[in-house]
Formats: structure tokens, C-alpha cells, sequence
């Protein structure tokens, strides 16, 4: 990987999770669709698409099991032992206010009922709404989508888990000059099926991986730069309308607005490298992590426990206090 390229990842990761945050904010007027509904569903993507990339760096010119190896036990300490953490540490949150708010035999009823492996799964998959009713009684049922973990954000570590894994696959389907074809084939797919979910974390991961296998660098993609921009201009209306509106056109455009946007990002950040010279600030790189973890703290229902055992120990920088989010005046009075 050129070092223009690492400057690039390091530049973008920080935009991209303030991006991820302004998803989970509450749109105001069609400037707020833009950029939580539009702009903000891009930058997930755009985060597989560059763990994609990296995964495979010396995987490029052949597959080799030690290299494979070595990444895996990379990763068990960058995103399983942080997954297992955080996921634990809110269940203990989640104990906290079924004592709060219940006696002793509630919450050994509440455990009971569901059993032990109901408890083990929810760390990977929620089930079912009960475990959020139990502390969030009025939030809707579309605010929480129970295919995600008990963190609910680090959904995305769990997808990015599961595809290191499956990585020997993925680089199987796509050193050949099939590889091309798989890659516009699941495009393809992933527009006609709005965009589905799971799709997208295995498009854009293995989009990366494949820029990374045939060794094109993605800011190669300035020579096409007018194109990219024309096709992500065209997009952009018409996605950003009819998803103002709720038209069901928006699972058809957005998705296609989806897959041009990874690359736009690269060329903007390349270009704000080259002709601003703006550079990734350490310490704002270094807190992406955290912020994915904690900046979905308002709908935990603002709980004192959390503030107490981890923002008293954590400069605030308001981050968490900036967005409103809906349903903020009910969650404080359940807190209450």
C-alpha cells in the first residue's frame, strides 16, 4: 500500500465515523436527510470497503495461510476482545436497570423465562425486542433492528469478524477473471434488493479486497474522476428526495448512490491531501473506536452508570450532547 493511500485511510476514518453518528440522529428538514440519511449511509460502507483493503495486504500476488494466520490473531485483539468487552459491559448495564426498576425475582424471572442461551446469543444476535423493552418501553419497534447485537453499533465489528474469517473464500472467488464479474454481479444485487443489509457488509468488504488482490490503488480512480463525480451528482437528487418523501424509489437509488460514494470519498480526501494540505489529526483517528461504542449512549436511556464508570474517566467533548434524538424526553423520564 503507497503511503498517498495510508494517508488517505488515516484522513478519512475520523469524517466517516462523525458520519456514522449523524446516521443515528434525527433528521430536521430535507438538509437533515441529506446528511443523516443519505450522506451518513455511506460511510459503513465506505469503512468495509477500507478493512477490505487492508485485510488483504499481502495477500495480493498469493493466498498464504501464515499471513492469514497472523491477521486473525491481529484482529482477535483489535475487534474480539473490544466486542466481547463492550457487549459485556453494557449486559451489566442492562442488569442494572431491570434491578433498578424491578425487585430481585423480577430479574431472575426475566432471565429464567429466556434461559441461559438466550443470554449467550444476545451477545451476538438479539433475538427478540424484550431485551430493549425491558429498559426502553417506548421505544418504537423500527428504532431497533433485532438482527444486531446487544451493543447495537458494534454490529459492524460482528459482520467485520465474521468476514476475516471467511476471507479464503472471498479470495477464491475473486483472484480469477471471474472476480470482475462476482463483483458487478453482487452490485447488481445488492441495488435490486434495496440495499440489504447483510449484502452490504459482503459487497463492500469484498469490493476492497478486490482492489487490494488485483493491486489497483483506489486513487487511481482520479483518471475517472469526472465520471464518478457526474454519477454521484445524479444520484445524490434524487436518492436525497425520495428518501425526504419515503418514497420506495429510495431503495433503488440509494443503494446505487451506495457503491459510487467509497470511492468519491477517496478522491476528496486525496485532493484535500494534495491541494489543502490537510492531514489526519492522531488523536482524532485514535478515538473512532470509541466513539462508535459510546455515541449511541442516548438511547441506553442517559444512564447515570454509564456515565459514572466511563465518561468520568473520559475528557468529554460534548460529542454525545450535540444530536437530539427522538424519543430523548421519554427515555429520561423511564431514567426518572
Amino acid at each position: 500500500m503507497s503511503n498517498r493511500v495510508s494517508e488517505v485511510i488515516d484522513l478519512l476514518r475520523f469524517p466517516l465515523m462523525f458520519g456514522v453518528v449523524l446516521v443515528h440522529c434525527v433528521p430536521v428538514g430535507i438538509l437533515g436527510t441529506a446528511l443523516t440519511c443519505v450522506l451518513g449511509q455511506t460511510c459503513v460502507p465506505t469503512f468495509f470497503v477500507i478493512s477490505g483493503y487492508l485485510f488483504f495486504g499481502g495477500l495480493s500476488n498469493q493466498w498464504s495461510w501464515t499471513v492469514y494466520g497472523s491477521k486473525l490473531k491481529k484482529r482477535v485483539h483489535s475487534l474480539l476482545i473490544p466486542y466481547i468487552i463492550w457487549n459485556v459491559f453494557l449486559g451489566l448495564f442492562i442488569c442494572r436497570q431491570l434491578i433498578y426498576h424491578l425487585d430481585w425475582y423480577a430479574v431472575y424471572k426475566f432471565f429464567t423465562e429466556r434461559g441461559l442461551l438466550s443470554v449467550v446469543l444476545a451477545y451476538w444476535h438479539i433475538s427478540s425486542p424484550v431485551w430493549w423493552n425491558s429498559i426502553m418501553p417506548s421505544a418504537p419497534d423500527t428504532f431497533i433492528s433485532w438482527w444486531q447485537p446487544l451493543h447495537i453499533p458494534l454490529w459492524y465489528i460482528r459482520d467485520l469478524m465474521l468476514l476475516c474469517l471467511i476471507t479464503p473464500i472471498i479470495y477464491c472467488l475473486l483472484k480469477g477473471r471471474a472476480g470482475r464479474i462476482i463483483i458487478i454481479c453482487t452490485a447488481l444485487l445488492l441495488v435490486l434488493t434495496g440495499g440489504w443489509f447483510p449484502l452490504r457488509s459482503i459487497y463492500f468488504f469484498s469490493f476492497g479486497a478486490y482492489l487490494r488482490i488485483h493491486s489497483l490503488n483506489p486513487l487511481s480512480f482520479g483518471n475517472h474522476k469526472t465520471l464518478l463525480y457526474s454519477m454521484s451528482a445524479l444520484l445524490f437528487m434524487p436518492s436525497l428526495v425520495s428518501t425526504h418523501i419515503s418514497s420506495c424509489l429510495s431503495t433503488l437509488f440509494l443503494p446505487a448512490f451506495l457503491l459510487v460514494m467509497p470511492l468519491i470519498w477517496f478522491l476528496l480526501a486525496e485532493q484535500l491531501i494534495e491541494k489543502h494540505n490537510v492531514h489526519a489529526v492522531p488523536v482524532l483517528t485514535q478515538s473512532c473506536f470509541l466513539i462508535l461504542v459510546l455515541h449511541f449512549r442516548p438511547t441506553l436511556a442517559y444512564s447515570d452508570f454509564l456515565s459514572r464508570m466511563l465518561l468520568s474517566f473520559i475528557p468529554s467533548t460534548g460529542l454525545q450532547d450535540l444530536f437530539c434524538y427522538r424519543g430523548l424526553k421519554d427515555t429520561r423520564r423511564i431514567e426518572r
